[in-house]
């Protein structure tokens, strides 16, 4: 039987944020893109996932989810959170429901998950969202 190939996931994000990601989701293929023009280049490639957090490109993660899915409807998108920053409640669930509405599976915000888990359980958890994202 072979294996199944490692998924490869599209990370926008800030260069703080990658090591964060990198320490988290060890058991997927990381493509990092630093700005929105980078990873709209990305987007020729082959991705089983996008996966953005909400401070990329000084917070145009909106902007990049329309023109992703413009390019490539297809591949799911997740939004993600893992910087710690001052966000109001309201401000968290206004960007999950933009995100939705313009075609993001949805919003996870690991310093929440880390706060209320744990990091080790949060983390845990993190990948299996990714998981579950990757499912088609």
């Amino acid at each position: 039987m072979t294996p199944s190939p490692i998924p490869r996931v599209l990370l926008a994000c800030t260069p703080q944020g990658l090591p964060i990601f990198r320490g988290i989701l060890t058991d997927v293929e990381l493509v990092p893109a630093l700005t929105e023009d980078e990873a709209l280049k990305h987007l020729e490639d082959d991705f089983d996932l996008i996966l953005c957090s909400m401070q990329f490109d000084e917070s145009r993660m909106l902007d990049f989810l329309v023109a992703a899915k413009k390019r490539s409807p297809d591949i799911p998108f997740l939004c993600c959170r893992v910087l710690e920053s001052e966000l109001p409640q309201r401000a968290f669930t206004a960007a999950l429901t933009a995100a939705k509405n313009a075609g993001a599976q949805g919003l996870v915000d690991v310093p929440i998950l880390e706060r209320e888990f744990g990091a080790e359980n949060a983390h845990h958890l993190f990948r299996r969202i990714i998981g579950a994202s990757l499912i088609r």
